[in-house]
């Protein structure tokens, strides 16, 4: 069994909650919590619980976001050294290099 990821809205750590029910069933351990329980699947209550749609995706779009920052910086070194990297060029690599190494 995994480990299960923190209540995705209040970020409390959440429990398998297998003795007291027929199935089993995980849900978070804050009592004042909107999104409290997940009913398990085929792949065990900590499959539903750590299924996180919009997180997965939005990972992806850093992932990908990162690799062209990445492309970015190495197009303007390359530019750089060679002299022809223009004015509005160098900001944009600039940029693209501060959030490469603030944001990963």
């Amino acid at each position: 069994m995994s480990e299960l990821k923190p209540c995705p809205f209040c970020g409390q750590p959440p429990r398998n909650d297998n003795a007291h029910h027929s199935y089993p069933l995980a849900h978070c351990t804050n009592q004042d919590c909107v999104g409290s329980w997940s009913t398990v699947g085929a792949g065990g209550s900590e499959y539903h619980w750590n299924t996180r749609p919009l997180e997965a995706a939005l990972q992806a779009q850093v992932d990908k976001l990162t690799a062209l920052a990445k492309k970015m910086v190495a197009f303007g070194e390359i530019w750089e050294a060679e002299g022809t990297l223009s004015e509005t060029e160098a900001e944009l690599f600039d940029a693209a290099r501060e959030a490469l190494e603030g944001g990963e």
